[in-house]
């Protein structure tokens, strides 16, 4: 994500429709604005200054696109005795043919939930919950492409059937796991015109599970 595309998301998020209005919530002029937008020069103190006074928005985040993207203390505000933050991080499993991620994950966003739901659906590991979004339609009608998916990612075994992140031979995947009698796996995508792989011996050692799936969130267009 460059510095302009950030600089849009703090706009998006507090009305600001022009430069100018930015260049005037920054303390700054029309004209710096314009340079940050086509890359020439970065924010200076001045700025980040204003931003770290009037957003929620970390200024390392906002500077460098590193860290976290809000400040801890707006983080924790969003966590009460009946809500709880679920971390969001920058990773896309693929529900096809596999999905090469960021080499290293960040915690992008939150999602905020109630407690009690979360602990009724999620179990009560909350704190090994990452929130992560499915692309493609091999698991349909189980995963949606788009569908937001709570993942335990302490469960980095085969704990039984059910919905696993898996790293395997082109990326990051989100498939049903099933032993067979004879200690095979099965790779099985529930869209039935996708086939069901069977990997034993020591291809097996080639799967990695990174997290067992608890659970999903869909969205549908009308």
């Amino acid at each position: 994500m460059e510095l302009r595309d950030r600089l849009e998301e703090l706009m998006s998020e507090y009305g600001l429709k022009t430069q100018q209005q930015l260049a005037d919530f920054a303390g700054v002029s029309k004209g710096l604005v314009g340079q940050w937008f086509n890359g020439l020069t970065g924010l200076g103190a001045k700025p980040l200054a204003a931003f770290d006074k009037k957003t929620k928005f970390s200024i390392n985040w906002l500077a460098e696109g590193t860290g976290e993207k809000y400040k801890k203390d707006y983080v924790f505000q969003l966590e009460t005795e009946d809500k709880i933050r679920l971390p969001r991080i920058n990773v896309e499993a693929s529900c096809g043919a596999g999905s090469i991620n960021d080499q290293y994950t960040e915690v992008v966003d939150y999602v905020v939930v109630a407690r009690k739901w979360a602990r009724d659906n999620l179990g009560s590991n909350l704190s090994r919950i990452k929130v992560l979004t499915a692309r493609g339609d091999s698991m349909n009608p189980t995963i949606e492409d788009g569908d937001v998916l709570f993942v335990d990612e302490g469960i980095t075994y085969f704990s039984g059937e059910g919905v696993y992140i898996i790293w395997y031979a082109d990326g990051l995947k989100a498939k049903r796991l099933q032993s067979t009698v004879s200690g095979d796996l099965k790779i099985i995508s529930d869209n039935d015109r996708y086939e069901t792989e069977t990997v034993s011996g020591e291809e097996l050692d080639n799967i990695r599970i990174c997290g067992k799936v608890a659970g999903s969130w869909s969205f549908n267009r009308f």
